[in-house]
């Protein structure tokens, strides 16, 4: 197994939790909102929670999802606060102060569906191992839109926050395709519902 994405995973749900400026342009990503023939199928926006949820294709239109209406890609001065790390995700969505974020990141590291079973295995120890004071309620496997995909949610300390993370991975076009959705503690109650939303509403065209 390849140890390359599993630190890619790690370094993409454990973020800081700590706020950033907002000044400065948004980071470069790999998105495209043009549909094409083989593009995947755009989700009905909705409302939860009084949030509003609109639909985005990224990866030049094989990954659609629901995303929060007005969050933006995150400006790389707050990706480097929150993840401070070389390999961190290409592509983040946030509210203003970082709090509530969504990390897509379509890595170089192989995978293929016939192998997630071996990634889970491997993935779930490894950060159980880098994240021992870790609070976990769910570690296995979700179908998203007739898509298998490795789920992993757990609470994790941060620098000035506890910050909960649900993770999803599963493989495009034979490469690792990470998704994370991170809320700090204080606001968990009011953006869960939320977050499994957008989980749920991955859909991917191969």
């Amino acid at each position: 197994m390849n140890k390359l994405f599993l630190v890619v995973s790690i370094l993409i749900v454990v973020s800081t939790g700590c706020s950033g400026s907002s000044k400065n342009k948004p980071s470069s990503i790999d998105s495209n909102n043009s549909q094409t023939a083989s593009s995947a199928i755009m989700p009905k926006g909705k409302t939860v929670d009084s949030i509003t949820l609109e639909p985005k294709t990224l990866l030049n239109g094989k990954l659609a999802l629901l995303l929060p209406k007005g969050f933006k890609q995150m400006n790389q001065e707050m990706l480097a606060t929150k993840y401070p790390a070389a390999n961190r995700p290409t592509t983040v969505y946030s509210n203003p102060n970082g709090t509530i974020s969504i990390a897509i990141n379509h890595t170089k590291s192989p995978l293929n569906q016939d192998n997630l079973d071996a990634f889970h295995r491997t993935l779930d120890p490894t950060i159980r191992q880098q994240v021992p004071n870790a609070k976990w309620m769910f570690s296995g496997f979700q179908i998203h839109n007739g898509r298998r995909w490795v789920q992993l949610e757990f609470q994790s300390p941060a620098v000035d926050t506890n910050i909960h993370n649900m993770m999803v991975a599963t493989s495009l076009a034979n490469r690792t395709l990470i998704v994370s959705f991170n809320v700090t503690e204080e606001l968990s109650k009011e953006w869960l519902g939320v977050g499994r939303e957008i989980i749920g509403s991955l859909h991917i065209a191969e």
